[in-house]
């Protein structure tokens, strides 16, 4: 279903309600993508809602009624926004955060901006960080601008080794030039080794970005040439490892 949900026309809706009813389907991988089909093609919002209601509650019930949002009508959108925020509360700063994190193209386009700051304001400092730099690409400007002022600011005051920097980099194009050079400063390391971007202590994975992903930064600073010198570097050091 989550394979064929997206390219379903209005007509064969019901027969795959049906489908969904006969197997008695509860998974968010089968019932999300079909709800999300309804309100795509306009088709009988409360047949989506119904989808929705089927998935496990709390957890995959949001995971799945969070990509929704966006499509649902102004005044439903209201009434679920109230909830998501109080289940994100339930949930804990560090949860929430990921949560955020995971989902915030919808949220950004279906919360007012002011409870999403509200709720951030709760977090601690790293997980503010996370949350807000999650948000930013996909703010209108105007709010995108005020909210990576916020995050900007609280992610200087953060002073552990793990300073979510990392976050910023879909941002890049829309950093000053002295925000992007602290940006990549610290996620090349003023308190971290180079390898550190890549894993920790324990030899574990960090959640910190590999090199080519710092490349919209890179070329923010310095252009497509920057990009290209970098590359050719980290070309020549691993020759010469090899």
């Amino acid at each position: 279903m989550a394979v064929l949900a997206p390219h379903l026309e209005a007509a064969h809706l019901a027969a795959a309600r049906e489908l969904v009813d006969h197997v008695d389907l509860a998974s968010l991988e089968a019932l999300q993508p079909l709800a999300m089909r309804h309100l795509e093609l306009g088709e009988a919002t409360p047949h989506a809602i119904d989808l929705l209601e089927r998935l496990d509650k709390p957890h995959g019930y949001w995971r799945g009624t969070v990509t929704a949002l966006p499509l649902l009508p102004a005044a439903l959108r209201a009434m679920l926004d109230h909830d998501l925020i109080a289940y994100l509360d339930d949930l804990g700063s560090s949860r929430a955060t990921w949560f955020i994190q995971d989902y915030a193209a919808p949220m950004a386009r279906a919360l007012p901006l002011e409870r999403l700051l509200e709720l951030a304001a709760g977090f601690e400092p790293h997980e503010r960080v996370v949350a807000l730099g999650s948000l930013c690409p996909h703010l209108p400007t105007d709010a995108r601008d005020q909210v990576l002022v916020e995050a900007l600011t609280t992610a200087k005051s953060v002073t552990d080794r793990d300073n979510p920097m990392h976050v910023f980099i879909q941002s890049a194009s829309w950093l000053s030039d002295a925000d992007a050079k602290t940006v990549l400063l610290n996620l090349l390391g003023l308190h971290r080794r180079l390898s550190g971007l890549m894993c920790g202590d324990d030899g574990a994975p960090r959640e910190y970005p590999g090199m080519l992903q710092l490349v919209p930064i890179v070329a923010r600073l310095g252009g497509e040439d920057s990009v290209i010198a970098a590359a050719r570097a980290i070309n020549d050091f691993g020759t010469d490892l090899g």
